[in-house]
C-alpha cells in the first residue's frame, strides 16, 4: 500500500491527515482526497522568549550545604 492510499483509507475513516503533508503526501494529494486546498496550520504552542526563560537551578552554596549537616 503506498503512502497515498494510506493517507486516503484513514482520512475515510475520519481522521484529521493534515500531520501528513510534507512528510507521507504533498499538497497536491491533499487536496485531490480532501477536495479542499491545503492551509498551513499555525503554531499555537508559546515559545519562550530570552527576556521571560530561565532555566530552572538549584544552587547549593557552602554555607546553606553545610547548615544540613550536624557539627560535632
Amino acid at each position: 500500500m503506498s503512502n497515498f492510499q494510506f493517507v486516503k483509507n484513514i482520512y475515510s475513516w475520519g481522521m484529521d491527515i493534515k500531520p501528513y503533508v510534507g512528510s507521507w503526501i504533498n499538497k497536491d494529494e491533499y487536496k485531490q482526497i480532501t477536495g479542499q486546498d491545503y492551509d498551513q496550520p499555525t503554531s499555537t504552542v508559546a515559545t519562550p522568549t530570552s527576556s521571560t526563560a530561565q532555566p530552572a537551578t538549584s544552587q547549593v552554596t557552602a554555607d546553606s550545604a553545610n547548615s544540613a549537616v550536624p557539627q560535632p
